[in-house]
């Protein structure tokens, strides 16, 4: 298994050495890559005590070959990945507009930073929030033939910016009380989660066109919301 604390060593190469561990040994291992629920981490250690492993020492030697190529993939990813996320925090930090997104719910620094990249500093791109909305592809759209109706999802959009914009929604549910309430009465008029969050990403476009266009810093108690 791999253990990112450890500068992408095996720590437990093979299963016999996995299980010759003690339990507070994997314990405190499974806790350093991010295993965090209680039970969670109990039903891993017993499993690990029930299971029997059968097979040849040629095969065990292939699949620690395999184990071993594979995480020092990943660890060169997760490095790449570091470096990329501190050059984002560097433009959220020294950009202007970097503290306006910085400070919506649930952003983060790798978030704030796409946000960033989508809108732009460029206040004459859109006249108004619906064009954002078109734009990013929050905004439905109606689809009628004849007598029949309905609302779609948006095609002619920017997926990535949908994409982005649908993650920051889902993020904010933990932080925001209003998102999460308007999230919730989606879903009980029966809309599916995917469905709700899209909803709620198209509310946020308003509030966060309405930082972006008068560069003021997100606050859950002002008037901001009314944008919404």
């Amino acid at each position: 298994m791999y253990n990112s604390a450890k500068n992408a060593r095996i720590k437990y190469p093979t299963f016999a050495d996995f299980n010759n561990a003690s339990d507070k040994e994997i314990d405190e291992f499974l806790k350093v890559n991010r295993y965090r629920r209680r039970n969670y981490i109990d039903r891993v250690i017993q499993k690990i005590r029930k299971y029997n492993q059968f097979i040849s020492e040629d095969v065990e030697f292939a699949y620690r070959f395999e184990a071993e190529y594979l995480c020092d993939l990943l660890f060169v990813i997760n490095n790449r990945i570091k470096e990329i996320e501190n050059e984002m925090n560097k433009i959220t930090d020294n950009h202007r507009l970097g503290e306006v997104f910085k400070s919506l719910p649930g952003a983060g620094n790798v978030l704030a930073c796409k946000l960033l990249g989508l809108f732009g500093d460029n206040k004459n791109r859109f006249s108004d929030y619906n064009g954002v909305q078109c734009l990013f592809g929050t905004a439905p759209k109606n689809y009628q033939s004849g007598m029949y109706h309905k609302v779609i999802m948006r095609k002619a959009c920017s997926k990535s910016a949908r994409a982005v914009l649908y993650k920051f929604a889902f993020s904010t549910l933990q932080f925001s009380s209003w998102a999460r309430e308007y999230y919730d009465k989606q879903k009980t008029r029966g809309k599916t989660h995917s469905v709700a969050v899209r909803a709620l990403s198209n509310k946020w476009v308003k509030v966060i066109y309405k930082l972006w266009k008068d560069e003021i810093f997100y606050d859950e108690n002002k008037k901001i919301l009314a944008a919404a």
